[in-house]
């Protein structure tokens, strides 16, 4: 175990109704490439300087991506589809993940 309390989100109505589905997000590129690749990032609503790693909002404003092709890190805004899932139990990941993501042009 992790040795200290954790909080897991609870999720609206409305949230749930979208697990599973394909949605587009559109938010800023956070790169993890040191654990995964250009194929593993999270999206921030938010820029990089306010993220919730950086201290400007919280968990619900950033969204772990998975995507089959490499997409190329850049400072500028993004838009991307892919499978949402939620995440209500697993401490060790965001809340909301996004599978098979695309870029959008």
């Amino acid at each position: 175990m992790l040795n200290y309390e954790i909080d897991f989100p609870t999720f609206s109505d409305d949230v749930k109704a979208l697990n599973g589905k394909e949605i587009t997000l559109e938010g800023w590129m956070i790169p993890l490439d040191e654990l995964r690749g250009e194929n593993y990032f999270v999206l921030s609503a938010l820029p990089f300087a306010n993220c919730f790693f950086c201290g400007g909002a919280g968990p619900e404003t950033v969204v772990e991506v998975f995507s089959e092709k490499n997409i190329k890190f850049t400072e500028k805004r993004i838009k991307v589809k892919g499978t949402l899932n939620i995440n209500p139990d697993d401490p060790m990941k965001l809340m909301y993940i996004l599978q098979k993501a695309e870029l959008i042009d």
